[in-house]
């Protein structure tokens, strides 16, 4: 029967994406708030200093305002990221897509950053998971990720399906459902079933 689920979920892996992405869009244009878009980051970061401003800020997940999950802004990470530095983060909703997004967005176009969502099913279970990160490509032409897991280990441009395995182990899953890149504006750049 989990095999079944496994199945399911990987015929639909690309609807789920392309609506993601999709709600995501929508969600940031009609239903943030105009002042926290009005902090715009800007795209000459290293990926060290990215991360250092994203160690910050505090996780914490959607909930069902968001339809459970939803990738916020940019700019709104900048605002909560600014709050949070000041020593008053607001309480609002700020999970791994939203950490993927800002790093995506400040970080210099030399480093090629994308989005990364990786999607798995748990181990010993019919429940699954996901995680965002900025995947990037560093100084020596490797791929490394970033985000609220901190920085990643290099990997080879040609290693990708190893990442995505290791990112799937590390969170407790044990079967690949896929994986997707996009853009800093989350248009859907790559979409790949299994690892």
């Amino acid at each position: 029967m989990r095999g079944l689920f496994l199945v399911i979920a990987r015929l639909c892996f690309p609807l789920a994406i392309y609506w993601w992405s999709c709600w995501s869009r929508v969600h940031r244009r009609l239903l943030e708030d105009r002042r926290q878009r009005a902090e715009v980051p800007t795209g000459a970061h290293s990926p060290e200093k990215a991360q250092l401003d994203m160690l910050c800020v505090k996780w914490k997940p959607d909930t069902w305002r968001q339809l459970w999950d939803v990738c916020g802004s940019a700019a709104r990470f900048a605002y909560i990221l600014k709050l949070a530095k000041n020593g008053e983060q607001p309480d609002l909703n700020c999970d791994c897509d939203d950490f993927a997004a800002y790093a995506v967005d400040v970080l210099a176009p030399a480093y090629k950053a994308r989005v990364l969502t990786v999607s798995w099913q748990r181990a010993r279970s019919w429940k699954f998971g996901g995680h965002a990160v900025c995947l990037y490509v560093d100084d020596a032409g490797d791929l490394r990720h970033i985000g609220n897991w901190g920085r990643s280990r290099a990997y080879h441009p040609q290693d990708m399906g190893q990442l995505v395995a290791e990112m799937t182990h590390r969170a407790g899953g044990d079967r690949v459902v896929g994986w997707a890149l996009y853009d800093k504006d989350l248009h859907v750049k790559a979409v790949h079933r299994g690892s």
